[in-house]
């Protein structure tokens, strides 16, 4: 990779040489985006191969190799953010392109390139997206999502389809990739046939719009293509048989309903759905489905319910009052005031039988009302006359088929409101051209398709939303149609089995999922391991194990298979890795690159989408543990009741936490483990101490956000005394947020400080955040620093022979104890502060009233600022500063001392010397 880095640098540098012919620079950008692709940077390397003239004649076989790579990437679990970055933030800009925002749709819009440039290894990737595509295109994803959502019968997947079934006249294949190839592999020609399986075309519209889409990809445009009586005749069937369809399934709908409920002949149903209106303006049209929905369903059954639970309270009042009126005029007021818009029950048939049954109570009371004299009691019965009208008009209302049909299936008059008003709001209202014009019961000839596109195209023009024209009207109904089919009909797709993905793992190696009870590690690094003899009950199946196949005499050791890392680096063997433990010289079990070459080939298998590591566990594994298996709790004393958080590792280590910064970015083993000796550092060493440890260290590296969940719990049990403990909710220690001027350090360190008697410090910069117990009355607080880096007490601050205010360990139990609180991310330093900068220098004038200024540090000792010199060590405070003596050098030779003079001016010296 360094190689690679080095040779790309030098590459783009040659290539801002202004006297370079177009040659020269079409042979660099070639060769750059051959090294980024062998960095799996593809879409920057893709950038570089459309750069190259068309005349090239490798050219499009690059471009289609770098696109089928994000394809295959992105199959392979990878986050579409990460492959596809410009091409994403391109889409987002462009709403026409929102289906491709995801990673699905962004592997459709990858194959449909590699498609359309003609690379025929594209097929097999197409077929496991379309499988993909498939799996998601049932009745329940359908009504969960929004409308014009990507599924199997989209107008962009028959488009993908029809290039695909071209492939079989014209194509090439990428050399490379041959290798990858394995011959259990259907042939090209089967493969293909796989496409038109998989669309179920025997169904219609679905094979007269397939070879709709392909005609039409051989036009320039739609009126060349109406010139053509095929293709004018497969618009036209496409049109048709959609609207035959979506009538059909709406029919068979409405009468399975009516044999559900129970519904009269005579009641009128609508023909089809969606009710087309007759007229094309929508404002003085209510005849949409959403319409009646609304006026014949929803707001009717609130108010039934409202009118039930009125006559239930005014019948109670009814049976309690007896002679007296005035308790029934206030049941009857309350009712005749009740708020209609706050009730949201459903109407149900129980409600609806109680409504007829309590409807027959209360005409009795009402007949008893009307018979007494009393013009009280003639009140009472008005308003309950006036309540059974009411009632009588909502019972009949609920006979008509919409409610009665309807109600138990509220998901889809959701999805059918969705989809209508989609239909209307952001295209056009298309449906009703569709449903006027397209009618053979209207014509006894068949519309003239020219003239009707025409219609269309000047309707929809560039400033409305909708079909530009009769094809995509013809896609539009024919989609439309597909989606009620599988919503009115309750539609599944044909389960397949696609020969094209092979089984990689089981042909070329023995495999077995364990975990450390039924098996053992044969190396620090958990890379070759040993079964055991044992049969493990419950085996949490966590560890892939495989060896070769083919090899003559198979050994009991078998090498373990781990996740591939997701990060966008060249797959490749490790070269400090070995077989041989004596000459290994990996420190880290998680490396990037494979330790094998079994690993190296799954790994490169998974990378072309024909093995997948989290499909092989989710299929075969049945334990109940979450993954990755790091952290378990188990009795600190055998038979004890006391739990301890250990890791899962053949060792049974008790689980800590990070002491040390991570070198080069992550962590990785100890050398004593690596060499078979005793670690001297034992207990606060800053390497992981087992595989488990390196993983766990690594993972907190991250955002808490990002952990899993299942180890979040067990992190935060690492260290007892930090559950349940944070800074602001402690009943043992307050703090204060300061500044130098609020506030005055009693130590060179800058580790204990006072608090000065005049706090109120208007412009407080609260860079400083001091801690003290609530106990202590006295005004000594300590400093706690931003983490440093190693979670160890300093043993020489113990013993006050600490020189250094930057020390690495921690000075104090007070902070160690915050410090592990970061570590965990249950508390954010930048948070707490208000300063995120190191206050270190600031501008003052030299002379008390003058305009000449000088740079000085920002302690409470205003001391000149000065430049270190050079050294290779940290910088320290100078030991006069602790023995309260002047310093000769400083003093007699003009500030020349070596060391730092002050905490701040030792802090700016060391950020200096990292900088050289």
């Amino acid at each position: 990779t360094y190689h690679v880095d080095g040779s790309i640098k030098k590459y783009r540098t040659e290539f801002t040489r202004k006297d370079l012919t177009n040659e020269h620079r079409h042979f660099i950008s070639e060769h750059i985006g051959r090294l980024l692709m062998q960095k799996s940077q593809f879409e920057e390397a893709e950038q570089m191969f459309r750069s190259l003239p068309d005349a090239l004649e490798h050219k499009n076989a690059m471009i289609a190799d770098s696109l089928l790579c994000q394809a295959e990437i992105l199959s392979s679990g990878d986050d579409v953010t990460e492959v596809c970055k410009a091409k994403l933030q391109e889409f987002k800009a462009q709403p026409d392109n929102a289906v491709h925002i995801t990673s699905i749709g962004m592997r459709l819009y990858l194959l449909n390139e590699c498609a359309k440039l003609g690379c025929r290894d594209a097929i097999h990737e197409a077929l496991l997206l379309l499988e993909d595509i498939r799996k998601e295109s049932g009745r329940g994803y359908l009504l969960q999502q929004a409308p014009n959502h990507l599924f199997m019968h989209s107008t962009c997947v028959y488009v993908f389809c029809s290039r695909l079934l071209r492939l079989r006249e014209q194509g090439f294949q990428i050399e490379r990739r041959k290798s990858f190839v394995d011959s259990s592999c259907d042939q090209m020609g089967d493969m293909l046939d796989k496409v038109e399986q998989i669309l179920a075309t025997e169904l219609y519209p679905r094979r007269i719009r397939l070879k709709m889409t392909q005609l039409g990809l051989k036009y320039e445009s739609v009126e060349e293509m109406l010139q053509s009586p095929e293709a004018e005749r497969s618009i036209w069937h496409t049109l048709e048989e959609s609207r035959k369809a979506l009538d059909s399934f709406w029919t068979q709908f409405v009468s399975k309903l009516e044999k559900q409920e129970a519904v009269s002949e005579s009641k009128s149903v609508p023909r089809y759905y969606p009710f087309a209106r007759h007229s094309c303006d929508l404002k003085s049209s209510t005849e949409s489905f959403s319409n009646i929905f609304k006026n014949n369903w929803s707001d009717q059954a609130k108010l039934f319910t409202s009118l039930l639970q009125s006559l239930k309270s005014t019948i109670e009042c009814l049976d309690k009052a007896k002679e007296e009126g005035h308790e029934l005029n206030e049941c009857l007021n309350a009712l005749e005031n009740i708020d209609e818009a706050k009730l949201k029950d459903e109407v149900s048939d129980d409600q609806l039988n109680d409504f007829k049954h309590k409807l027959e109570k209360l005409k009795k009371f009402r007949n008893t009302a009307t018979s007494s004299a009393c013009s009280s009691q003639s009140k009472q019965a008005g308003s309950i006359d006036r309540l059974r009208n009411s009632s009588e008009k909502f019972n009949e209302m609920l006979q008509k088929p919409f409610p009665l049909a309807f109600r138990a299936n509220d998901e889809v008059c959701k999805w059918m409101i969705r989809k209508e008003e989609a239909i209307d709001s952001n295209q056009g209202c298309w449906h009703v051209h569709w449903c006027n014009e397209v009618n053979s019961d209207k014509h006894d000839e068949q519309v003239n398709l020219a003239k009707f596109n025409e219609k269309i195209k000047k309707r929809f023009n560039q400033k409305q939303s909708g079909p530009v024209d009769v094809l995509a009207l013809a896609h539009c109904a024919a989609e439309f149609a597909e989606e009620a089919r599988l919503v009115l009909e309750e539609y599944t797709y044909p389960e397949l089995t696609i020969p094209t993905k092979p089984d990689a793992i089981g042909e070329n190696f023995e495999w077995s999922l364990v975990c450390y009870s039924c098996a053992q590690p044969n190396d620090v690094l958990r890379s070759r391991w040993s079964r055991l003899q044992n049969d493990c009950a419950n085996c949490d199946k966590c560890i892939l194990l495989v060896r070769e196949k083919a090899s003559a005499a198979p050994s009991d050791v078998w090498q373990r298979v781990r996740p591939r890392p997701r990060k966008l680096v060249k797959l490749d063997m490790c070269r400090r890795y070995s077989d041989i433990e004596s000459c290994n010289g990996c420190k880290r079990s998680e490396c990037d690159f494979a330790h094998g070459d079994a690993e190296l080939r799954l790994w490169e298998l998974e990378r072309i989408g024909k093995f997948s590591f989290n499909k092989l566990l989710k299929s075969n594994r049945s334990a109940g543990s979450e993954l990755p298996l790091i952290l378990c709790e188990r009795p600190a004393v055998e038979g004890g009741s006391e739990l301890q958080i250990v890791y899962t590792g053949p060792e049974s280590l008790p689980a800590r936490l990070p002491t040390g910064k991570a070198q080069n970015s992550c962590y990785s083993l100890c050398n004593s483990l690596l060499e078979g000796t005793e670690c001297q550092h034992q207990g606060i060493c800053f390497s992981a101490h087992c595989a488990e440890e390196e993983q766990l260290w690594n993972i907190m590296q991250q955002k808490r956000d990002n952990w899993p969940e299942h180890l979040v719990l067990r992190i935060d049990k690492i260290e007892p005394e930090l559950i349940g403990w944070s800074l602001e909710s402690s009943c043992d220690y307050m703090y204060k947020l300061t500044c130098y001027r609020c506030s005055e350090s009693l130590d060179p360190l800058r580790s204990r400080f006072k608090l000065k008697e005049t706090q109120n410090c208007e412009r407080c910069d609260q860079s400083i955040l001091l801690v003290r117990s609530k106990n202590n009355q006295i005004n000594k607080w300590q400093r706690i620093r931003d983490r440093q880096g190693h979670l160890v007490i300093c043993d020489l601050y113990q013993s006050n022979k600490c020189r250094r205010s930057e020390c690495d360990f921690a000075h104090g139990d007070m902070e160690l104890k915050l410090w592990k609180l970061e570590r965990i991310g249950k508390l954010s330093f930048d948070k707490l502060l208000k300063s995120k900068l190191p206050l270190i220098l600031c501008e003052r004038p030299v002379v008390k009233g003058g305009s000449e200024p000088q740079i000085v540090y920002t302690g409470p000792e205003p001391l000149p600022a000065r430049l270190p010199e050079k050294r290779k060590d940290f910088h320290t405070l100078c030991n006069s500063l602790f023995e309260r003596k002047e310093c000769p050098q400083y003093k007699y030779n003009r500030g020349n001392c070596f060391y730092a003079h002050c905490a701040e001016e030792e802090q700016l010296w060391n950020i200096l010397r990292k900088k050289r």
